[in-house]
């Protein structure tokens, strides 16, 4: 009979999408332990001992699995029904890509009747955590790269812009607007931001920049209000609107200087690109061009796998235009990123997989979006472990 505490964990493991299946059905199987007939075992003991795991020294739990199956006597294909452990869960152990649990080891044992296999292999129990669940770092997603060295072979240096008086009407006049005089990381952040969120338009003097309703007014509110203002001397006239939060901005001058100096395109963004006078040996400028794009078109997640609930970090960034994300795509494996692009339909996309990546991002990017900022946080505090040795203080 379950008590109290069993149905609790039951509700709570069922709630996490049957994380410990094989406990479940032994639960309802009145699964015996250790061969003791006269005891059930609880449904808390079941799931603490599936909780603690068994590190061997390398080679070590192979050769324990081998043994098993010179005593059972058995062909390898029936091995999985003599001990009671999927075929597929028996094969990360012998590969030793994942720790075996002290829950499999008892009904190993039990079934080949020989006990103290972890001490004969020289096993040591430890708890699972999802960083140490694994027998190697590499299942986890650790140590598959090497870092890549940054070597920009873009050959011009930043330049000056050009700017006259007759790019300003009087409305800019009256509201003090002024334009950038040169080509810095600031500026590179800002068109990033218009490559990403914003569109300039083909037929009159009218800029508009614009996000997510729920996600992202935080973002305007508190970083691209200030970067505007520094960089135009523009009060940002930020607002809600049906299914967006940004501004509309109607300015000859700064439409003037977005077309005619910095010539990014006007009109449909299918076929924009990265502004020639961005693609500088500058490590600053372009990293601030990519988070500009990144904080706003970009996304990062984190992938789940097996027992591992959103742990492994994926940046990426979805587009229509080949050029721009082709371009992109350019500049990150310049800074050192492993990047692939892929097209889906009409559609481009640039993915970053892995730690390595993620830390280098965190390190030399960094992102001042807070919805990314926010999704980073939860995932930090869900595996510090992890989280300490591939990221920076960052939030």
């Amino acid at each position: 009979m379950l008590n109290a505490n069993d149905l609790s964990i039951l509700a709570t493991l069922k709630k996490q999408n049957n994380l410990f299946t094989e406990q479940d059905n032994a639960l309802q199987n009145s699964l015996w332990c250790n061969g003791a007939a006269s005891n059930y075992i609880s449904f808390a003991q079941l799931f603490n001992m599936q909780k603690e795991r068994i590190e061997f020294p390398k080679g070590n739990q192979k050769k324990l699995i081998d043994f098993v199956w010179k005593q059972s006597g058995v062909y390898w294909r029936d091995l999985p029904q003599l001990i009671d452990i999927n075929y597929n869960t028996l094969r990360t152990y012998y590969y030793e890509k994942s720790r075996l649990s002290k829950f499999d080891l008892n009904k190993i044992e039990k079934s080949i009747k020989i006990t103290n296999l972890a001490k004969k292999f020289d096993g040591k129990k430890i708890a699972w955590k999802p960083e140490n669940a694994f027998a190697n770092k590499n299942s986890l997603g650790e140590n598959r790269t090497k870092e890549i060295p940054i070597k920009i072979t873009f050959k011009k240096e930043p330049e000056k812009l050009q700017t006259n008086k007759k790019m300003f009407s009087a409305f800019d006049l009256k509201k003090k607007i002024k334009l950038p005089e040169k080509i810095d990381s600031l500026l590179a952040e800002e068109t990033g931001i218009h490559l990403g969120d914003g569109f300039l338009s083909d037929k009159k003097y009218d800029f508009r920049v614009k996000g997510d309703k729920k996600e992202e007014k935080e973002y305007y509110k508190k970083v691209i209000k200030k970067i505007y203002k520094k960089l135009y001397n523009i009060d940002l006239p930020l607002k809600n609107y049906e299914t967006t939060f940004g501004f509309e901005l109607y300015s000859k001058a700064v439409w003037e200087f977005k077309t005619k100096v910095l010539e990014l395109t006007a009109g449909r963004k299918d076929c924009i690109e990265i502004p020639k006078k961005f693609k500088v040996n500058d490590v600053q400028i372009l990293c601030g061009l990519v988070r500009g794009f990144f904080d706003t078109d970009g996304c990062i997640y984190f992938r789940s796998q097996n027992k591992n609930k959103h742990y492994y970090p994926v940046i990426n960034v979805t587009g229509k235009s080949e050029k721009l994300l082709l371009g992109f795509n350019e500049i990150l494996k310049m800074l050192g990123f492993q990047a692939k692009i892929h097209k889906n339909r009409e559609y481009y996309s640039i993915i970053m997989n892995g730690y390595a990546n993620f830390k280098k991002y965190n390190e030399l990017i960094g992102w001042h979006s807070p919805k990314h900022l926010n999704k980073i946080k939860k995932w930090s505090e869900k595996y510090p472990e992890i989280a300490k040795k591939y990221m920076v203080a960052i939030v």
